[in-house]
């Protein structure tokens, strides 16, 4: 009896228990309830309508591109193109066959998919431009290709295809590098700017202001409404360049002619033919600094980065072989200047008052400053020049006159060449508003101690030799061909050294003008009149009687100039030339270097002739290669 009443107790306290333990949780769902539907509702109402609506970005047309004449350059056009929605697009069939179709692998398609950053309820880009058969292939099978479809998007079109395209540039999606930097600040992932060229340094004008509408989804995420367009997309700016699109050809046209040509010629130090590696042209107005055309050799097609280059085709792009055709060799790459620096160095003797435009030195052929020398330094013209005064020397670019001035000013002291080739503008950057411009390099005492800083003290003294060889633009003195048009430019209008501007104005979509770029002075370089107009004197002898006589002696037009052949070390010579002209009153100045192409009379010379034949209209453009007294 006492055992079953144990029982019954025993019962009895388990089931109390049972009962507070099933009231406490009662009581906590009633309590969490209350908290959803009362404390938090509005939060989870907020929630839901998120997970079931969505943020479309409908990209902004980018703004036109123009010459200086107003001519159509860059544009866009409608590109019929395959999108894929991530989520929506998981078969592996589907996958392969899309490709096939595409003539992709579907290796590439996930490559184009792998982006997590982006809403996977974006549809992203797998080919532009596909074939119309193709289209409507894909629309008669669309049940077969879940997740895929088809629209037209807007894509960059050049209206002279491969013309002008490294000034131009190209566009492309934007990469998590570019969206770290500050110019990309406003970019979204998915974006297209632009890469490189005016396309990159203007994307902020070009680019314009995306749209943004939110949209209804269902339970599997699929759109089924607009419920408002939140912000209609803004077009990107036009912009009216200073270049001159049929300068430009010209400009492309011959330097491309004259590297075939030097590439049929045999080089007398290696017995072989000159490589002529590429090169670069720029043709600038002196009087306000505007870039009227920058060609650079080998170019590339912008079209082909349209759906993107995949990863062949840039290690082609980059291969040291291909000679570097995205490099804008205009502004990007340096060289030694050769004799085309000699102006600057005739300017620092003037000034420094070693020379006077009648001082004459006399040229056998070789020289030394001092008979301890052991090396003699050669003119290159060995037969030597016999006496010369300024005007002379400039004119048959005789090196021995400038191994005196560059000689006179070591022994005076105080660094006078670097500072005058400073206030050309040399050994800084031109402020061309364009991406990567190159510094190049005036080499000083303190600067050859800091290159040298691990090697002996031998090595770091700076000895009659640098300034010797930096007299005839050689040693360790590097401009880029940007740099040399704009000193040359300074040389032609008389001491004004201008930032090189590419762009005149923006416009609004409507064409209305919404910005005057003016010229901007950066400097005044002052001198005696008659010290520029003895170097004007010797530039113009070049082309009349001197190294460049052979090239110029049927044009109509005045032409000041000079030639330069520069030596480096384990490459062949490059040629150079500079001129301006009407010589009277400069209104165009053109520099040319061609890499590994030879001498600047007989190869770098031909190309700015026939720049200028075409802009004053003269008689047809001579032969690629002049035989000339050549430097």
């Amino acid at each position: 009896m006492r055992k079953s009443l144990d029982i019954k107790e025993d019962l009895q306290s388990r089931i109390r228990v049972f009962t507070i333990v099933l009231g406490i949780i009662f009581a906590v769902i009633l309590g969490r309830l209350w908290y959803i539907q009362i404390i938090v509702a509005n939060e989870y109402n907020q929630l839901a309508k998120d997970n079931s609506t969505r943020e479309i970005v409908t990209e902004a047309v980018r703004g036109n591109i123009y010459d200086r004449s107003h001519r159509l350059l860059v544009s866009n056009r409608p590109a019929l193109s395959v999108l894929v929605t991530p989520y929506l697009f998981t078969s592996k069939k589907v996958k392969a066959r899309l490709a096939k179709l595409l003539s992709m692998t579907p290796k590439e398609i996930d490559e184009k998919l792998s982006d997590r950053k982006t809403d996977p309820l974006k549809p992203k880009v797998i080919k532009k431009d596909i074939d119309k058969k193709l289209v409507f292939y894909l629309r008669e099978h669309s049940s077969e290709f879940a997740g895929t479809k088809v629209e037209a998007l807007p894509v960059r079109n050049y209206a002279n295809n491969q013309l002008g395209a490294h000034l131009l540039g190209y566009v492309g999606e934007v990469s998590d590098y570019e969206l770290e930097k500050n110019e990309f600040k406003d970019v979204e992932m998915g974006d297209i700017v632009g890469k490189t060229g005016v396309e990159n340094q203007y994307n902020h004008y070009l680019m314009g202001i995306n749209g943004r509408t939110q949209i209804e989804t269902n339970a599997e995420g699929r759109p089924t409404r607009v419920i408002k367009t939140q912000k209609k997309p803004s077009p990107g700016s036009n912009l009216v360049l200073t270049l001159d699109i049929n300068i430009q050809k010209v400009a492309e046209d011959s330097l491309n002619k004259a590297i075939l040509a030097a590439r049929t010629q045999i080089d007398k130090n290696t017995k072989d033919t000159f490589k002529a590696t590429g090169g670069a042209v720029v043709v600038m107005d002196p009087n306000n600094g505007d870039i009227l055309a920058m060609a650079s050799a080998p170019t590339y097609d912008p079209r082909s980065f349209v759906n993107g280059v995949n990863k062949k085709e840039w290690a082609i792009l980059s291969n040291p072989k291909s000679n570097y055709p995205l490099n804008n060799r205009a502004y990007t790459s340096v060289y030694a200047p050769g004799s085309t620096y000699k102006p600057f160095t005739a300017v620092a003797g003037l000034m420094k008052g070693v020379i006077t435009p009648a001082s004459s030195f006399s040229c056998s052929g070789s020289w030394k400053g001092s008979e301890k020398w052991p090396n003699q330094f050669m003119c290159w013209d060995k037969k030597g020049h016999a006496v010369s005064d300024l005007v002379r020397a400039l004119s048959v670019s005789c090196d021995i006159y400038f191994y005196n001035v560059g000689y006179q000013l070591y022994l005076k002291g105080g660094e006078s060449l670097q500072k005058w080739s400073r206030a050309f503008g040399f050994g800084q950057k031109t402020k061309v508003h364009l991406p990567y411009e190159a510094i190049g390099r005036v080499p000083t005492k303190a600067w050859k101690r800091w290159f040298n800083r691990d090697k002996s003290f031998q090595w770091q003294m700076w000895l009659p030799g640098d300034t010797i060889n930096m007299s005839i633009g050689q040693g360790d003195l590097l401009v880029s061909p940007l740099q040399l048009a704009n000193g040359y430019c300074a040389i032609a209008n008389g001491g004004v050294l201008y930032k090189p501007r590419l762009v005149k104005q923006t416009l609004a979509p409507d064409g209305e003008v919404t910005n005057n770029i003016k010229a901007e002075v950066l400097k005044k370089v002052k001198l005696p009149k008659n010290v520029y107009s003895y170097i004007r004197q010797g530039l113009v002898s070049v082309t009349s009687s001197g190294t460049a006589a052979g090239v110029f002696g049927g044009l109509k037009v005045k032409v000041a100039g000079k030639t330069g052949t520069a030596q480096q070390q384990g490459k062949q010579d490059t040629a150079l030339f500079c001129a301006y002209a009407p010589a009277e009153k400069p209104k165009y100045v053109v520099v040319v270097v061609i890499e590994q192409g030879g001498h600047g009379g007989s190869v770098a010379a031909p190309v700015a002739r026939d720049i200028f034949s075409k802009i004053f209209h003269q008689k047809a453009a001579g032969p690629a290669l002049v035989t000339a007294p050549s430097d």
